[in-house]
């Protein structure tokens, strides 16, 4: 495909049905990370919540160098409800892209996780997500 091509609308619309163009940029303030290692099946604060703003998921990576698996609770908020769970495989990394993120129950709260069952004590597990904040709830 040549460059010019992609200068013609109608060429694009013509390959509409067989791709989907995406471009995934984030501005900079909206964007936020976290870090954490799980200790045991105590419930840790992975990603931040920001004042007036909810805190969408976008992507969670967990990492367990057990010799089980282990599940991992997700939630919007300490001590809230469970949003998700992801069963990290043993000796592996798990990844997983929401492609529609994961909407925070209220504004201003950390996203935490909570390993479970008693693998999971004494097991080095690790949890990083990407967020993106926004004032407004659009549902």
């Amino acid at each position: 495909m040549e460059h010019e091509q992609l200068k013609d609308f109608s060429y694009l619309n013509s390959i509409a049905n067989l791709r989907t163009l995406r471009a995934g940029y984030f501005f900079r303030d909206i964007v936020t990370t976290g870090y954490a290692a799980l200790d045991g099946v105590v419930e840790a604060a992975i990603m931040g919540g920001a004042a007036s703003r909810f805190t969408d998921l976008v992507k969670i990576s967990g990492t367990n160098t057990s010799t089980a698996a282990i599940a991992v609770d997700i939630r919007s908020g300490t001590g809230s409800g469970i949003m998700d769970t992801i069963l990290i495989p043993s000796a592996n990394t798990l990844t997983k892209l929401y492609e529609v993120p994961l909407a925070s129950s209220e504004q201003n709260v950390p996203w935490t996780a909570q390993a479970k069952g008693t693998e999971a004590t004494g097991a080095p597990i690790t949890i990083s997500m990407v967020g993106v904040k926004t004032s407004k709830r659009a549902f």
